[in-house]
């Protein structure tokens, strides 16, 4: 048996296409017609003149999705909020089980 950690390939989907998403807050959230709706928003810096900056927000997204969909992003961050309370050995690249396994689409 090998002493080296099993290898996770990556999904040669379009995940290539995907954007990745920063955001610092979650300013507003609802829900309209069953489909939960939140507004991802960044924190921004601009130089405006030499020696003055100014911090402004933008929205990076606007997110919506099903009740399910929902549940299974309430659940990942509660993985993720435990994985940070409990560091492992190496707490910079910490992979965190997916709550509801099974094939991606």
């Amino acid at each position: 048996m090998s002493d080296k950690p099993e290898v996770i390939a990556p999904v040669p989907e379009a995940s290539a296409l995907a954007p990745f998403i920063y955001f610092d807050i979650v300013p507003s959230s609802g829900i309209n017609n069953g489909v939960a709706s939140l507004t991802l928003e960044a924190v921004r810096f601009t130089a405006e003149c030499p020696g003055k900056v100014s911090a402004g927000r933008v929205t990076v997204a606007h997110v919506r999705t099903s009740l399910e969909g929902l549940r299974q992003l309430k659940a990942a961050i509660e993985l993720i909020e435990l994985a940070m309370q409990n560091p492992s050995a190496n707490p910079q690249a910490q992979m965190v089980p997916s709550p509801f396994p099974g094939k991606r689409h």
